[in-house]
């Protein structure tokens, strides 16, 4: 839906400005040769990248939520700080964040390479549904086969053994990139998508909530300018 009025905040300045629908320019979309409708704000929801060009069932079913209905089954999102929660994201997401840092590694370099690590991260995480990593530089620790036999490239290879074509060779991410990429992830989730079904009779309603709990996100004035401490809703919609 269109926002009734449109507000404009400057965080410099502290101050906020309000006037206007905020759908002036929509027109403009529309009557091109091209037309389409826009919308000039963040994504509300997941559901409005359908509105996107070229996201068609196929794609959806394939790059954002595999099992229909089901959001532990996505595997994009638009609500996020830009930090990957490395005990929720996929194997996948993990890897492309490290080739984003350190592309010229046998991980990012060799598909064999990458198929293991992504393959033996997956099957660890059906098999011990705990996080794995208390800290982002566990990660790189267990890239780069740093740590003891407690460790968790440790313990894969005492139990697989060293020689085992199961297991991805460590890499050496360089020593410039460690630091910015042991922050660009985080270790628990902060953002919560919550979902509750009331079946009465053939009657059925679902109601979906984006709660947000960033420490770091606070709302802009005349708010309160901090974080409640029910968190900050981003999403609501009753089906």
């Amino acid at each position: 839906d269109h926002d009734i009025q449109r507000t404009d905040f400057d965080p410099g300045a502290g101050t906020t400005r309000t006037g206007g629908t905020g759908i002036e320019d929509d027109s403009l979309y529309q009557l091109g040769k091209d037309p389409y409708q826009n919308k000039n704000a963040p994504l509300d929801s997941l559901q409005e990248l359908r509105l996107v060009r070229g996201f068609t069932d196929d794609f959806w079913a394939t790059f954002v939520e595999p099992i229909p209905n089901d959001p532990t089954s996505r595997i994009l999102t638009i609500y996020a700080s830009g930090l990957i929660n490395i005990n929720e994201a996929s194997p996948q997401v993990l890897l492309g964040r490290i080739c984003s840092f350190a592309p010229e590694v046998t991980l990012c370099t060799d598909p064999v390479e990458s198929l293991k690590f992504t393959t033996i991260l997956s099957t660890i995480q059906q098999l011990i549904p705990i996080p794995l990593f208390s800290r982002p530089t566990d990660l790189l620790d267990f890239v780069e086969g740093k740590g003891n036999d407690k460790a968790l490239y440790g313990m894969l290879t005492g139990f697989l053994g060293e020689d085992s074509e199961l297991i991805f060779l460590p890499i050496e991410i360089p020593e410039d990139q460690r630091t910015p990429l042991a922050r660009s992830f985080a270790t628990s989730a902060q953002i919560f998508t919550i979902q509750a079904v009331g079946l009465v009779g053939r009657s059925r309603v679902r109601i979906e909530s984006v709660v947000n709990f960033h420490s770091r996100w606070v709302p802009p004035p005349p708010n309160s300018g901090r974080m409640p401490g029910l968190g900050v809703f981003h999403y609501y919609r009753m089906n």
